[in-house]
C-alpha cells in the first residue's frame, strides 16, 4: 500500500492510500484532546447519517487508537478549489456548483 500527503486540516493530514487501481482518502488526527475528539465523533455520526448522498463524500471506516483517530474515506479526484482554478466556468456552471453544495449542506446536521 502506497500513501501520499494530500492536506492539512485544522486537526491533523488527509493522505491518499493506494492499493493497486483502488484509492481513499485518510484523515488522521494525532494526540487530539477530548473536545476535538468528540467534535470528531459528530462529524463520523454525520457522515454514517449521510451515506449514499450524492453530493457527499462517501464514509468508509474509521478507527480509534491510543489518541488517535483516523476517518477512511472516497478520494475526490480534484477539490473545489483546484477545479473553479483549471476551468474557465461560464455563469450556468457557477450557479450548477453552487446549487450542488446548497444541496448537501441541506442534508448536513442541524446546530
Amino acid at each position: 500500500m502506497k500513501s501520499d500527503h494530500i492536506g492539512t486540516g485544522a486537526y491533523g493530514k488527509v493522505y491518499k492510500y493506494t492499493r493497486g487501481d483502488e484509492a481513499i482518502a485518510v484523515k488522521t488526527m494525532r494526540n487530539i484532546s477530548d473536545k476535538v475528539f468528540e467534535r470528531m465523533e459528530t462529524e463520523i455520526r454525520a457522515l454514517q447519517a449521510l451515506a449514499g448522498h450524492e453530493n457527499i463524500l462517501k464514509y468508509l471506516h474509521h478507527s480509534i487508537k491510543d489518541h488517535k483517530m483516523s476517518i477512511y474515506m472516497e478520494l475526490c479526484s480534484e477539490s473545489l478549489s483546484e477545479f473553479v482554478k483549471k476551468n474557465t466556468l461560464s455563469i450556468e456552471d457557477i450557479l450548477h456548483i453552487i446549487m450542488q453544495a446548497s444541496v448537501g449542506l441541506t442534508h448536513g446536521p442541524r446546530s
